[in-house]
């Protein structure tokens, strides 16, 4: 077999020579000081962060994160009340902030969505479980994926939910392994985790992976630190980042997750510890602040992880043979095979340049080709890998 492999840096070098590995840089503070409970996504190139209390207020307004300009630009008030502990997560160019609870027994279910071009909410099918806060979340694919949480009875739930929000529908799936609230969520590859937390025997130092392809949960290796609740973390490079939260002594660690080895490594901490802070990644950084500690800060920082994003790229492989047609993309394109790369069957995801997975399909065989609707796809630079017995190959595509 002849194979060629090159490697795509994704993160623009010419702006980073003089960036430190594994290293925060102070940017401009979130303009309104003493929030916490928020809840943040990123959608293309700007971070979203919004709701969540404000000394004695609980807040429904929203924000826009330029990175570009180092900036903050108030955006439209979310829909229906004020909230805190809410759950918030984009899918494709849409966010979506949902759950959460007013005052007293005011626990919500409802579920809004957002629009960065039309700067507009509009209500979506509610969340099919009670009301509740300091549920979890995480995104694979299209799909986002939701459980855990406190009801208006403080009754700790382990029900987990799958939402589509092409049909804007929500399927019960699997129990999570036990009652848990104020968890981190995020996503590697096609597997969710679930971290930390609040279970049966207290605050948590535990990982659990989803397989949504058999609807299966998985323990793995339990972080090496502190337990806690209302931490925050994210998913980057594909690794998985955790730290600070709430404990006997609140933390103000950072941990980083290795999914192939199933291993954590302690990081560069941001120094401040806080809980109920609100984190997410633009262009292969990631960005956390706000947050409780007395006092309550609202400064917000950058973060480098300590080795570029990269992704292979394997120019010639006679195994993998497959064209992505058009390579400026619209609406949709096709990705043809021929007939000795799918005999045996294969898998295809296509990931963003954080490494996300925004499409997925498992176990394939005799097609010629496979239709991606790209038109939810934010603008920017996607990878098409696929896999079969003999190995893999990625290539590229750009959203116009």
């Amino acid at each position: 077999m002849i194979k060629k492999t090159t490697l795509l840096t994704l993160t623009f070098i010419a702006a980073n020579l003089f960036v430190i590995a594994d290293s925060w840089t102070q940017k401009a503070p979130f303009p309104i000081q003493n929030r916490w409970q928020s809840v943040g996504f990123s959608i293309g190139n700007k971070g979203y962060l919004g709701t969540g209390t404000q000394g004695f207020s609980i807040m429904n307004d929203f924000w826009e994160y330029d990175p570009a300009t180092d900036a903050w630009t108030q955006k439209a008030d979310v829909g229906g009340h004020g909230r805190q502990e809410a759950v918030g997560f984009s899918i494709g160019n849409k966010g979506y902030i949902c759950l959460g609870s007013g005052f007293g027994s005011d626990y919500q279910n409802d579920v809004w969505e957002y629009d960065p071009g039309a700067n507009t909410w509009t209500g979506k099918n509610n969340f099919p479980g009670l009301g509740r806060l300091h549920s979890t979340v995480f995104t694979i694919g299209n799909k986002a994926y939701l459980g855990g949480g406190t009801d208006s009875l403080s009754v700790v739930h382990t029900d987990f939910y799958e939402y589509n929000p092409a049909t804007d529908t929500w399927t019960q799936k699997a129990d999570m392994f036990e009652r848990l609230e104020g968890a981190v969520g995020f996503s590697l590859s096609e597997y969710g985790y679930f971290c930390t937390g609040s279970d049966t025997l207290g605050y948590s130092t535990k990982l659990w992976q989803y397989n949504p392809n058999n609807n299966q949960w998985t323990v793995k290796a339990d972080l090496p630190a502190t337990p806690r609740w209302e931490a925050v973390g994210f998913a980057l490079c594909e690794k998985g980042y955790i730290g600070m939260g709430s404990s006997i002594n609140d933390p103000a660690d950072w941990w980083q997750y290795d999914p192939l080895t199933d291993a954590w490594s302690q990081k560069t901490s941001l120094l401040l510890p806080r809980y109920d802070a609100i984190a997410f990644v633009i262009n292969n950084k990631g960005y956390m602040g706000t947050g409780d500690d007395s006092p309550y800060p609202n400064d917000w920082a950058e973060y480098n992880p300590d080795s570029a994003c990269t992704i292979g790229i394997e120019e010639l492989n006679e195994a993998i043979q497959f064209e992505i047609a058009p390579s400026v993309v619209h609406e949709y394109c096709s990705v043809q095979f021929n007939s000795a790369t799918t005999k045996n069957g294969i898998t295809m995801k296509v990931t963003d340049v954080n490494g996300r997975l925004i499409f997925f399909q498992n176990n394939f065989s005799n097609k010629n080709f496979i239709r991606i609707n790209t038109r939810d796809f934010t603008t920017g630079i996607y990878f098409v890998t696929i896999e079969n017995e003999s190995g893999s190959m990625t290539k590229k595509f750009i959203k116009d």
